[in-house]
């Protein structure tokens, strides 16, 4: 068979090449970007879309930078949209044409524009009324309110870390971050932001001046991302109560020879495997997917331990998680079910910690 090569570059495919007696065409590869459109129309209602592409951030952050209004479904709706019955799961997002800075015909032909340069679908309601689920005029339907996201960098946090949380952002989402350099906390005006997010990293260059003033901006409802060891830090500053479940040590009492010591090493360590996670699906920050098991990639042996909190943990390692490399059978005991984010309210404000790489050297996609 002749299969033309996909691609994610524009790069023509320069020659037939033959792998396992498949053959590969010379035919350039198409790189034309998937173009959205408006099912139903210029409406005078409002409109939604869907949020389980991975280009749907970046559609809602052109909304919100516009200077629109918009809004999240916590419920599950369904409207009659040019004969057919569309069904919006929590997570879609209402932009209300009512209430609006701009007019009925600019929202058409900014909605029209953000489907073209996202790839994102959006349907035009001809009535606010929905015949099996929540209403546009639904308290179900939760105000949203545009990210202003400062990203730590520097000093003891992580550059790999930090990399692929401006990547995802910058480069895929389209959304901007501000980089903070760690040694200028105590000068920053944190009050321009309403999410910090924290690399991992060690964070030893904060004293009790500067962790008392992340904690006071986040208990006074910001939204305090930590990830990977930042979690650990956050937790030794008493911001959450997160615990952490004992690493293995080595036998003590088992003769090894010198050249078994990357065996013994191997052996305790993580240093690259793909494991499985069981979602709830009903949680807002899982907002989106449509299947209950994800897989994540670890490395490192920190393992947090449950909180016991209910609600708290809307993503964890399955019961059995393995899927594929090399660990080590009493380490995949001990993630068995062990939170992957969890969710702690600190006054009005949240911490959010990812306790693994969820976007790992930025290719690893759809976390």
């Amino acid at each position: 068979s002749t299969w033309t090569v996909p691609h994610a570059y524009d790069v023509p495919v320069s020659r037939v090449q033959s792998l396992k007696g498949l053959q590969f065409s010379e035919q350039p590869v198409r790189t034309d970007k998937v173009k959205g459109r408006i099912f139903g129309g210029e409406s005078r209602i409002g409109y939604l879309f869907r949020w389980h592409e991975y280009s749907s951030p970046k559609a809602l952050y052109k909304l919100q930078d516009a200077g629109l209004i918009t809004k999240v479904a916590g419920s599950a709706t369904a409207f009659e949209i040019e004969g057919r019955n569309e069904t919006f799961a929590p997570g879609s997002i209402l932009i209300p044409v009512s209430s609006q800075q701009m007019d009925q015909e600019a929202i058409h032909v900014l909605v029209t524009r953000v489907a073209m340069e996202t790839g994102i679908d959006f349907y035009g309601l001809s009535t606010g009324l929905s015949p099996s689920g929540i209403d546009v005029g639904s308290s179900s339907f939760s105000r949203l309110y545009k990210p202003e996201v400062l990203l730590i960098t520097g000093g003891s946090s992580s550059s790999y870390s930090a990399g692929e949380t401006w990547h995802l952002f910058d480069q895929n989402f389209e959304i901007p971050l501000t980089l903070g350099p760690l040694d200028r906390l105590g000068s920053m005006d944190l009050s321009r932001y309403n999410c910090i997010i924290l690399p991992s990293g060690s964070y030893r260059e904060w004293d009790d001046k500067d962790v008392g003033k992340l904690k006071a901006w986040t208990e006074a409802g910001g939204i305090l991302i930590a990830c990977g060891s930042a979690g650990s830090w956050a937790a030794k500053q008493e911001l959450g109560q997160t615990t952490y479940i004992e690493t293995l040590k080595p036998d003590s009492t088992r003769y090894l020879k010198y050249s078994e010591r990357r065996e013994e090493s191997d052996m305790h360590g993580i240093r690259g495997v793909i494991l499985k996670a069981a979602l709830d699906l009903s949680h807002p920050l899982c907002f989106g997917y449509v299947k209950e098991d994800l897989a994540l990639f670890k490395r490192g042996t920190t393992v947090a331990a449950p909180l016991g909190v209910k609600y708290a943990e809307p993503v964890k390692f399955d019961s059995e998680p393995y899927l594929s490399g090399w660990i080590s059978q009493e380490n995949l005991d001990r993630l068995k079910e062990a939170p992957v984010v969890s969710v702690q309210s600190l006054g009005r404000g949240k911490l959010i910690t990812y306790h693994e790489s969820m976007n790992f050297r930025g290719y690893w996609l759809g976390t």
